[in-house]
């Protein structure tokens, strides 16, 4: 019998092991068909008649004074030719039966190893291609992750630096109204310091023309609260 290293995906194994019983069944019906004729070698050894010399009776003898000796009878005779063919051959078949039986018995055994062999190389080639596509999904997994992760990485840094920039241009745009409001309060008290010199002046000239001292009474002026610049 020879078997033959086949792939591992499950309609060959099925193949393989139909093979392996039939195979089997072949080496038990051989050993059935010479059990067989060793049964029928049996029956022919029991059934074939003697080829033997029959038994003479025996002969009345007269006894006289001095008998004579009497000869002894012969011996049977030896079995025939026939019988020894057919004993030889009933050794010749419980030899070939026995040697069947260990052949039959020894190619069980190797179909067993085989078997064995084979599920076992199947089973390890499972768990490689099962360990191979979890370590290639693992891979694929850990490449997504890091893209997500680097694609969020990438749009939160867009978002924080578009944020950096609206604050500082906010900043700015305050400093700006801060300088200007600095720059009307230095105008409005140049003016006021313009007109003050410029009434005192008029006064002045006004309590000569009179004869009279006018005085100026000073007042607060009412507060002007500049807008929130937050």
């Amino acid at each position: 019998m020879r078997i033959v290293a086949m792939g591992y995906d499950k309609q060959q194994t099925k193949e393989l092991l139909q093979e392996l019983a039939r195979e089997i069944a072949r080496l038990n019906a051989e050993l059935d068909e010479a059990y067989a004729q060793i049964d029928d070698l049996e029956k022919t050894k029991h059934t074939q008649p003697a080829n033997t010399i029959a038994p003479q009776p025996a002969q009345p003898v007269a006894l006289a004074a001095n008998p004579t000796p009497v000869a002894p009878a012969p011996a049977a005779a030896a079995p025939s030719a026939g019988h020894e063919q057919i004993a030889e051959v009933l050794i010749l078949a419980h030899r070939l039966a026995e040697e069947v039986k260990q052949k039959a018995t020894a190619d069980a055994e190797q179909v067993t190893r085989t078997a064995a062999v084979t599920i076992q190389a199947m089973k390890e080639q499972t768990e490689r291609e099962a360990l191979a596509t979890r370590g290639a999904a693992q891979v694929e997994a850990d490449q997504i992750r890091a893209k997500a992760k680097a694609e969020a990485d990438a749009i939160l840094n867009q978002a924080t630096a578009a944020t950096r920039e609206a604050i500082a241009q906010h900043e700015q745009k305050l400093n700006d109204l801060r300088w200007e409001m600095e720059r009307l309060r230095q105008e409005r008290e140049k003016q006021l310091h313009l007109m003050r010199g410029m009434i005192e002046a008029q006064i002045a000239d006004l309590s000569k023309h009179l004869g009279t001292k006018l005085v100026v009474v000073e007042t607060e002026p009412s507060p002007v609260n500049p807008p929130s610049l937050g």
